[in-house]
């Protein structure tokens, strides 16, 4: 199981961690899915997000009535009307991880049919990003799965010519 994140959207992370780097952000995110053949994940993608709240140094929350403002214009996407929304929040400087908190939400909000993908980024600490999913398994137990960092497949950086150039 693994996350693959995109050059765009990576871009679009590293932007929001440098603007607020003291406070912490969220919002839904929307990811693709690659399943085995009894429709368990095998990859995620983040295709987009959309900041939502600019909490404290510690926490952040939204309302349904905020979602709603932006989610009629998103899923015009038809990439995105495919896709599974998640969360993606922020731990700035103090790395990415699962908090109880977090793990609490994750279940809260595992889905009875499909996943409710969730990542956790931070541009400081041990860890850079987090990213788990949360469903109802067949005996419609709350369950979740932690994806291990190394897991999570960033796109290959790719020099203008003019740093290829140098490199070379």
């Amino acid at each position: 199981m693994k996350l693959q994140l995109l050059e765009e959207t990576l871009s679009k992370l590293n932007y929001f961690l440098k603007k607020f780097p003291d406070k912490e952000w969220s919002g839904p995110a929307w990811y693709s899915l690659k399943a085995d053949k009894s429709g368990f994940p095998v990859e995620f993608t983040l295709e987009d997000f959309h900041p939502l709240d600019l909490g404290g140094h510690s926490s952040t929350e939204w309302e349904a009535d905020d979602l709603a403002k932006i989610l009629k214009k998103k899923l015009r996407n038809s990439t995105l009307k495919k896709c599974f929304m998640g969360l993606i929040h922020s731990h700035h400087t103090m790395g990415a991880f699962f908090s109880g908190t977090d793990t609490e939400t994750l279940c809260e909000m595992a889905p009875i049919k499909g996943f409710y993908p969730s990542l956790i980024v931070a541009s400081s600490g041990k860890a850079h990003f987090a990213f788990g999913f949360s469903y109802k398994d067949q005996y419609g137990k709350n369950s979740y799965y932690e994806v291990d960092e190394d897991k999570i497949k960033l796109p290959r950086a790719r020099g203008k010519k003019a740093w290829v150039d140098i490199a070379k």
